[in-house]
């Protein structure tokens, strides 16, 4: 009886598999690339960095296929008897139950991997920010013409001082987001969702 080398996976969606196979030379590229971002990311706030890593972590055109190519390359093919398709009154053998599984694992892990690149990708984008920052109130803005900038100004004989500062610089101090920024950015936000979806 003639055997061919496949998985779960690979059975489910051949033509992608065989494709995601091709762009294993390139994804070592792509970790080469994404590992010197990540680790620059964690000493510099550069908008170089934050480009590379706004186009290869999260929901991206590259990082998904990626994420796929990661995914066939842990993938573990078994030796299965030569046939078109399966018999469904013959039961599948053990070795293609574990394909199923581990096949089934990997993805679970590639979207766990996705949604916490994405997470990191919001946070480095926070650090590279520019805010402005009310002295001694300890309020930052989004923009420097918030017409909530001094709204606390009665309250502090000296005035009120606004510096430019990097999100990096607001971490852990304890500072917090005007209420007007924040809403304003949940709805540009929400628009722009709005009209990428309109757009499709």
């Amino acid at each position: 009886m003639e055997y061919r080398r496949t998985s779960f996976l690979c059975e489910t969606a051949p033509d992608i598999y065989i494709f995601l196979s091709e762009l294993k030379p390139y994804a070592l590229i792509y970790v080469v690339v994404l590992a010197i971002a990540i680790l620059l990311s964690l000493f510099f706030q550069w908008s170089i960095v934050k480009f590379f890593i706004d186009c290869m972590m999260g929901w991206t055109l590259l990082s998904i296929p990626f994420m796929g190519v990661l995914i066939v390359a842990f993938d573990k093919e078994i030796n299965l008897p030569q046939k078109e398709k399966w018999d469904s009154s013959v039961p599948k053998p053990k070795a293609y139950k574990l394909s199923m599984i581990w096949g089934c694992f990997l993805i679970g892990i590639g979207l766990v991997t996705l949604y916490y690149s994405n997470q990191y990708k919001k946070y480095y984008a926070f650090q590279c920010q520019t805010f402005y920052l009310e002295q001694p109130t300890g309020i930052y803005h989004l923009r420097d013409r918030c017409e909530y900038i001094g709204q606390n100004e009665e309250e502090n004989s000296h005035g009120i001082s606004v510096s430019e500062v990097k999100g990096i610089d607001l971490l852990d101090q304890g500072y917090s987001l005007c209420d007007a920024c924040r809403e304003w950015a949940e709805d540009a936000e929400m628009d722009y969702e709005m009209n990428r979806y309109y757009r499709r």
